[in-house]
C-alpha cells in the first residue's frame, strides 16, 4: 500500500512538474509573443514615423516646388507687364520720332521755299537794279557827251587850241605809261600794245608835235580797246546782267564832266567792295557800298575843287592810268572767281566797265582833235 501510495505521490510530482514546466513554457511563450507584439509595435510606430517625417519631406518640397514656380509665374507676369510697357513706349517713342521727322522735314521744306522765294526776291530786286544801273550808265554816258560838248565849246571859246607843250608832256606820259610795267601782273598782250606804240612814238617825227600827240592817242585808245575786247566776253554796254553794287563804275570822272570840269577823278573801281569767291556775299553789303560811295564821293569833290584847272590831257592821261590800273584789279578778281554764272555777270560787268571807259576816252579824242 505504502508502494502504491510512493507510486501515486510521484505520479502526482511528475505531473505537478510537467505543470509547471508546461506553465513554465506557456508563460515563456506569452513573454515571447507580448515582447514581438511590443516589437512589432515598436517596428510599426518606427514606421509610421518615417512615413509621416517623409510625407512631410514631401510636402515640403512640394511646398518648396510651388513657391519656387509662384515666384516664376510672378516673374513671369512682371515680365510679360514690362514687355507690354517697353512695347507700348517703343510705339509711342516710333510715333514721337515719326511726328519730328515730320516736322522737320516740314520746317525743312519751309526754310527751303522760303530761300527759294528769297533768291527769287533777291534776283528780281538784282535784275530790277542791273535795269537801273544800266539806265544810270546810259544817262551817265549821255550827261558826258554833253558836257563834253559843253566843255569844249566853252574851251574853244575861252583858251582855242592846247599849246605844244601840253601836247609833248601828255606824250611823254602816254611813253611812260605803255612801256614802264605797273605794278602787280600786267597781261602779255599789253605789254606788246606798249612796245608797239613806243616804237611808232620814237620813230615819229619830231617836227609835228600835234600829229605826233594826235597818232599816240589813237594808238593807246586802239590798244586799250584790242586788250579790252580779248577776254571774250560781250563788250555791249547796255548788258542788263550788271550787278546793282556795281552802279556808278566811272563816278568820279562822271560827276567831274557833268559839272564842265575836266579835272582829275579816283581811279576806277575805288567804290567796289573787295571781290570774294561769289557775287551773291556782296549783294548784300548795301551799307558798306553806300559808306564807302559817300567816302568816294566827298574825295572826288576835293579831287575836283583842286584839280579843276586839269587840261584835257591831263584828264586823259587820269583816265588811261586809271583804266589800266583797274584792268589788272579786274583779272585778279576774275582769277578769284571759280562759279561759271558769278564768273560770266563779272566779266558781263567789267566789259560795262570797259565801254564805259571807251566812251569817255573817245569823246576826249574827239576833243583834243576838235582842239587841233
Amino acid at each position: 500500500m505504502r508502494q502504491k501510495m510512493q507510486k501515486h505521490e510521484a505520479a502526482v510530482a511528475r505531473a505537478a512538474e510537467e505543470k509547471r514546466a508546461v506553465e513554465a513554457a506557456r508563460r515563456a511563450e506569452e513573454e515571447r509573443r507580448e515582447a514581438a507584439r511590443h516589437e512589432a509595435q515598436a517596428r510599426a510606430e518606427a514606421e509610421a514615423a518615417e512615413r509621416a517625417r517623409a510625407l512631410a519631406a514631401r510636402q515640403a518640397q512640394k511646398e518648396t516646388q510651388l513657391e519656387a514656380r509662384a515666384r516664376e509665374l510672378s516673374e513671369l507676369r512682371a515680365l510679360h507687364q514690362r514687355q507690354r510697357q517697353m512695347r507700348a513706349q517703343y510705339a509711342r517713342h516710333r510715333q514721337e520720332l515719326a511726328a519730328q521727322r515730320e516736322e522737320e522735314r516740314r520746317q525743312q521744306l519751309t526754310w527751303r521755299l522760303a530761300t527759294k522765294e528769297a533768291r527769287v526776291a533777291g534776283m528780281e530786286a538784282e535784275r530790277a537794279a542791273m535795269l537801273q544801273a544800266l539806265e544810270d550808265v546810259r544817262q551817265d554816258i549821255r550827261r558826258q557827251e554833253d558836257s563834253l560838248r559843253q566843255a569844249l565849246r566853252e574851251m574853244q571859246q575861252r583858251d582855242g587850241a592846247p599849246t605844244g607843250g601840253e601836247l609833248a608832256r601828255l606824250q611823254r606820259v602816254l611813253d611812260d605809261l605803255v612801256q614802264q610795267p605797273q605794278p602787280g601782273s600786267r597781261p602779255a598782250s599789253r605789254g606788246a600794245a606798249g612796245a608797239r606804240l613806243a616804237s611808232r612814238t620814237l620813230h615819229a617825227p619830231a617836227a609835228q608835235p600835234a600829229a605826233l600827240e594826235a597818232a599816240a592817242v589813237e594808238a593807246a585808245m586802239q590798244e586799250l580797246a584790242s586788250s579790252h575786247g580779248s577776254h571774250g566776253v560781250d563788250s555791249r554796254a547796255n548788258s542788263p546782267r550788271i550787278p546793282a553794287f556795281f552802279a556808278g563804275a566811272h563816278a568820279g570822272v562822271s560827276c567831274s564832266l557833268s559839272a564842265g570840269e575836266l579835272g582829275g577823278h579816283e581811279p576806277i573801281g575805288v567804290l567796289y567792295p573787295a571781290a570774294e569767291d561769289s557775287i551773291e556775299e556782296h549783294a548784300t553789303a548795301d551799307e558798306r557800298q553806300r559808306a564807302e560811295q559817300q567816302e568816294a564821293e566827298q574825295q572826288h569833290q576835293h579831287q575836283r575843287r583842286v584839280s579843276a584847272a586839269e587840261s584835257p590831257a591831263d584828264t586823259l592821261q587820269r583816265l588811261v592810268e586809271a583804266e589800266l590800273a583797274r584792268e589788272e584789279e579786274r583779272e585778279a578778281m576774275l582769277a578769284r572767281v571759280v562759279v561759271a554764272g558769278d564768273r560770266a555777270r563779272l566779266q558781263a560787268f567789267f566789259e560795262t566797265e570797259r565801254s564805259s571807259a571807251m566812251a569817255l576816252m573817245q569823246e576826249l579824242r574827239r576833243r583834243m582833235a576838235a582842239m587841233r
